[in-house]
């Protein structure tokens, strides 16, 4: 799928006429991650640990239970085996992970250890006007502290992400030059970084008209990823968050009364819709580097981003609406419902493998 084409599938979304009713909503959620470590299991521990595994938003995870017993201390309430030793031992065990193993008395163990991180994570709210719709964040992004007025505080946090997106193109272009890339998708991902550049300016502005200074982002360093690793990031800040930031430019674009700010949004929404349409390709080149197994974790993955975006939607201040042009709860929840229907379908993965993009535009 071009940039085009998914402008006016966007296009289609954003104006389609619809009838929907939602209660406001004056929370946004979080779940962080506020402390990890790994721990090395020998292969009997290793082989234990596989039969508590479940599969969940986070992929192959272990019960909180076993986490509770394999970390040593009942502070870390999520942890996973590493998943190079969940193949090992789903290839042993034809009833997979969980199960217990094949036929006989037992499973059958890999014969080498494997490594648990053991992870700490917070979940909360933060409590806002409105929630900015952040686009691609990078891997390891700490979150701003948002300022108390409401049309300032919406842009410093747009300009705030804009930002970080930069980061995360820079990033990803360089991990996938890495796994071999073609360069067409790597300079597509440098034009995205310097596109990103300026809508940060952009938001910069905004915010200090309305006298607040912006932070600038800051993004904790993260051990080396595989393509596994980067299709799941891809999955929520790609195809769905980057999808939804795009649609929500283009609504903003059409709708806010501010003439600099609506000329702005053009010019942004013309671009974030290149960036979502650069997803697709993204995912397209790292399926080729996915197993079957794994292919259905990024497909889960991609569903519960969906899930979560629909559930963080907010109401906008009077201020951010009628200037900014941002979407209300209501507009917000029935474009993310249409999307749903004309972008987001089942099989999405389906669709792009082989790098043939162009179907999920024929129904």
């Amino acid at each position: 799928m071009n940039k085009d084409q998914l402008v006016r599938l966007l296009y289609a979304a954003i104006f389609m006429p619809a009838t929907f009713t939602i209660a406001s909503c004056t929370e946004c959620p979080y779940t962080e991650v506020v402390e990890s470590k790994n721990v090395q299991l020998d292969a009997a521990a290793a082989c234990d640990a596989a039969q508590f595994v479940t599969f969940g938003y986070f992929g192959y995870g272990l019960q909180s239970s076993a986490c509770t017993d394999l970390c040593g201390n009942a502070k870390y309430n999520r942890c996973h085996l590493e998943y190079q030793y969940i193949q090992a031992y789903e290839d042993a065990n034809p009833s997979g992970a969980g199960g217990g193993g094949g036929g006989g008395g037992g499973p059958t163990c890999p014969m080498r250890g494997a490594s648990v991180t053991c992870e700490v994570t917070e979940s909360g709210t933060e409590y806002t006007t409105e929630c900015a719709v952040p686009g691609r964040r990078p891997a390891g992004l700490v979150e701003m502290t948002l300022d108390t007025r409401a049309i300032g505080r919406y842009f410093a946090t747009s300009a705030y992400f804009e930002a970080a997106a930069v980061i995360a193109f820079e990033k990803l272009r360089a991990e996938l030059e890495d796994l071999g890339a073609p360069s067409d998708l790597l300079n597509d991902l440098a034009d995205a970084a310097r596109e990103e550049v300026r809508h940060a300016a952009q938001m910069t502005h905004f915010a200090e008209r309305h006298g607040i200074r912006v932070e600038n982002p800051v993004v904790e360093p993260v051990a080396k990823r595989s393509a596994f690793d980067i299709a799941l990031e891809n999955a929520v800040e790609g195809l769905v968050n980057e999808t939804f930031a795009a649609a929500t430019a283009l609504f903003q674009a059409e709708y806010a009364e501010d003439p600099e700010i609506r000329a702005a949004m053009a010019r942004i929404a013309d671009e974030e819709c290149g960036h979502a349409a650069l997803a697709l390709r993204i995912a397209a080149f790292l399926d080729g580097h996915l197993d079957p197994i794994q292919r259905e974790i990024v497909e889960s993955r991609r569903h519960q981003a969906i899930e979560a975006l629909a559930g963080s939607l907010q109401e906008p201040s009077p201020d951010v609406r009628r200037c900014a042009g941002v979407p209300t709860i209501a507009e917000a929840t029935g474009l993310a419902r249409r999307l749903r229907r004309s972008i987001w379908g089942e099989n999405v993965a389906a669709k792009y493998r082989g790098n043939d993009v162009n179907p999920l535009i024929d129904g």
